[in-house]
């Protein structure tokens, strides 16, 4: 087992410090990614605006084709091994703590592939207004450029999110810049400052739903979340995990719940229970028809076991909040 390491990289071979202006850093977050890291990483090295630092965090890969790719990587991508599979959040969380050198903080999937203007439109969209905790791109289906992956992610009262806008054709939306409730963190722009003044990501939450509860958190903290369309990033999606996989159904509806014990301001907790309870039984119809009611019912039960110990973590946001609910 291989224990945990920053590889330093990025000071040997690195791009001129003097040429840069602005303190980005890249987080990308690897587990069996193969191929698609070596895709990902090119496009940010071909960012018009170039990022200070590149950090791939690879959660203890097991396949060889993403050992070989790490071995390829050049020498400027810095390389935080980990001997565990830690989570999505946890794995940005352990790069975030180095990254005092740095302002802003790009999260991008391995499956996600921005255009060359992609770091640029996202500096330009938050360097204007330091209430802006964070920026979300217009993100479209690789496979179908013409069709939206998501424009932000939306909260509902319930705890449930969704991508605005997925799978919808770019020609049928409205695509200007605006408010909305938060990022994917598959490709976003986070100020480096808010995230870390509200806690970083949650990392009890491993997978799935860590971006909306962070979302809710720098909302509830006062910092806003804008979308801007002119920065675009293909998307492949699940690529790793699979499309409504088990996996990938008991951590989104595990945490869903967790979502709204944990961090639901007061004033809206018992509508967003009675909601979520509500929005639950329907889904137990739909998960009946494809197989998946027991993977469900286990996700409601593990949240309802851990209820009492994020219900005692609810003072912490509590305490942040500066926002009315």
């Amino acid at each position: 087992m291989r224990a945990a390491k920053l590889v330093q990289t990025s000071r040997i071979g690195a791009i001129d410090d003097s040429s840069i202006s602005v303190s980005i850093a890249v987080v990308i977050v690897c587990f069996n990614s193969g191929v698609s890291l070596t895709r990902c990483v090119t496009s940010v090295i071909g960012q018009t605006l170039q990022a200070t630092r590149i950090i791939v965090v690879d959660n203890a890969s097991t396949d060889s084709a993403t050992q070989d790719v790490l071995s390829a990587l050049p020498a400027r991508v810095e390389q935080l091994l980990l001997d565990a599979n830690v989570g999505y959040g946890a794995a940005i969380n352990k790069a975030a703590a180095s990254l005092s050198d740095c302002e802003f903080l790009c999260c991008l999937n391995p499956d996600a592939f921005p255009e060359p203007t992609f770091l640029e439109a996202l500096h330009a969209a938050i360097s204007h207004d330091a209430a802006i905790g964070s920026i979300a791109p217009l993100m479209v289906n690789a496979a179908q450029p013409n069709v939206i992956d998501g424009a932000g992610d939306v909260l509902s009262v319930s705890g449930y999110g969704w991508r605005r806008f997925h799978g919808r054709a770019i020609r049928d939306c409205d695509l200007v810049p605006t408010s909305v409730f938060s990022v994917c963190a598959g490709a976003c722009l986070y100020r480096l400052r808010a995230i870390t003044e509200v806690g970083g990501f949650d990392e009890q939450f491993f997978m799935y739903a860590e971006d909306l509860e962070l979302g809710l958190r720098l909302q509830l903290a006062g910092y806003k979340c804008e979308f801007q369309p002119k920065a675009l990033v293909a998307h492949v999606g699940s690529e790793t995990t699979g499309y409504r996989s088990d996996f990938s159904v008991y951590w989104g509806h595990r945490n869903a719940l967790l979502l709204v014990i944990k961090t639901m301001p007061l004033g809206l907790l018992p509508f967003a229970l009675l909601s979520h309870i509500a929005i639950t039984l329907l889904l137990c119809l739909l998960m009946a028809r494809r197989g998946q009611l027991k993977v469900l019912l286990r996700a409601k039960w593990d949240a309802f076991r851990l209820a009492g110990s994020f219900w005692r973590r609810r003072s912490s946001v509590a305490r942040r909040q500066s926002v009315s609910s």
